[in-house]
Parts: C-alpha cells; sequence; structure tokens
C-alpha cells in the first residue's frame, strides 16, 4: 500500500463513519482508524509544512482565482467571438504576469509539491483489519475503491 492509499483510505473511512449499517463493519472501520492514525496524522503534518511554509502561494492562488472569476464574468457576457478570444487571452496573460513576479518562488513551490507526490507513491508498510465483504454496506464502486485495502473476499 503507498502513502497515498492510505491517505485515500483514511478519507473514505471518515465519509463513512456515520453509517450504522452493521455492528462488524463498524467496528471494522473504528478498529483501522486506530491502527493508521498516528501514520495518517505524520502525513496531514508533512502536507500542511509544503503549503504553509509558503504562504505567498495561497495568496497567489486567491488572487489568481480573483483574476479568473472576474474574466469569467467578462467572456460569459461577451457575444462577439472574437472579443471573447481576447479576453480568454488577456487573462491568461494576467496570470502570467503574476507568475513572472515570483519564477523562483514559484519553481521552489512547484519542485517541493512534486516530491511530496513522489513521497506519496512510496509504499509503507502498515497492518490493516480485514472486514468481510459480506458485512460491507451496499457503497459506490468509488468507495469501494478507497477501501479495497480493508475487504476481505
Amino acid at each position: 500500500m503507498t502513502k497515498e492509499e492510505l491517505l485515500n483510505l483514511n478519507y473514505g473511512m471518515k465519509n463513512l463513519s456515520n453509517l450504522q449499517e452493521n455492528m462488524k463493519f463498524s467496528y471494522g472501520l473504528t478498529k483501522n482508524k486506530r491502527m493508521i492514525k498516528n501514520d495518517v496524522e505524520v502525513l496531514d503534518e508533512t502536507r500542511e509544512k509544503l503549503y504553509t511554509a509558503i504562504d505567498w502561494y495561497t495568496e497567489f492562488q486567491e488572487k489568481a482565482r480573483e483574476i479568473n472569476i472576474n474574466f469569467q464574468k467578462k467572456i460569459k457576457e461577451e457575444i462577439d467571438p472574437t472579443k471573447k478570444k481576447q479576453l480568454e487571452d488577456a487573462n491568461i496573460k494576467e496570470i502570467k504576469k503574476m507568475e513572472d513576479k515570483n519564477p523562483k518562488l514559484l519553481k521552489d513551490f512547484e519542485e517541493k509539491r512534486e516530491e511530496f507526490n513522489k513521497f506519496l507513491k512510496e509504499e509503507i508498510e502498515i497492518e490493516l483489519f480485514k472486514i468481510k465483504q459480506e458485512n460491507f454496506p451496499e457503497l459506490t464502486s468509488k468507495v469501494t475503491d478507497l477501501l479495497f485495502h480493508i475487504i476481505e473476499e
């Protein structure tokens, strides 16, 4: 199991914690949440450090989102396709200007994010409590995929 799969498992279990379908299922979820708690906390702290270490990035994203929203409103209101294209190009240029003001910071952030994503792909040794498939409630395939590692067939 990768670290990313562990975080996804935790996410899936959190979303199901209110289900009271089956005592064995609830027991298995609770047991697994406790078994992975420390690892998940360390991974969350590591991710948080990545994003809070570069405070300007949050501000950058907010400004970029604001610019994009303003341009999207103008683009939506515009009827002329040529002017729409001009507004789209202006939107891209405005964001690019912001990026050009802090190229090193942006590059550093992208490198750290890429490093963290590689880190999440690494395998982690963790023992999980398997829950028999018959004890699972009906779930969507997406949720079942998140919980794959705790299903005993």
